[in-house]
């Protein structure tokens, strides 16, 4: 299972999802920030409709692997997929897409 993406696959999601924005009504806000600053300053919840934590101990390691190969790199950004998030509050955001990529970063993050 591959995680993340490298280079020209981040290219191509780019231009798909600003195909798809035409669509969405303009009292929507998006925002762009890196996986540390959601963890740092946000408070995550996820709601009860969202299924548990499920991730293999291979779809972990293909994350951390990703990781590390990504830091040893600075040619290209490492694309952690899209996450997505319902502000609630100040630093509240609600977890609609992206949950077990965010709790293992966030466990993983807790133990090192």
């Amino acid at each position: 299972m591959m995680v993340g993406h490298r280079g020209g696959d981040l290219r191509h999601q780019e231009r798909c999802f600003s195909r798809v924005l035409h669509w969405i009504p303009s009292s929507f806000k998006f925002s762009q920030l890196g996986l540390a600053s959601i963890l740092k300053q946000s408070r995550l919840i996820v709601p009860p409709n969202q299924r548990n934590y499920s991730w293999t101990k291979e779809e972990v390691t293909t994350l951390l692997q990703d990781f590390a190969r990504s830091i040893g790199s600075e040619d290209t950004p490492y694309f952690v997929g899209t996450i997505v998030t319902i502000r609630k509050g100040n630093d509240v955001l609600e977890v609609v897409d992206g949950q077990q990529r965010l709790a293992t970063t966030a466990i993983r993050s807790f133990h090192t």
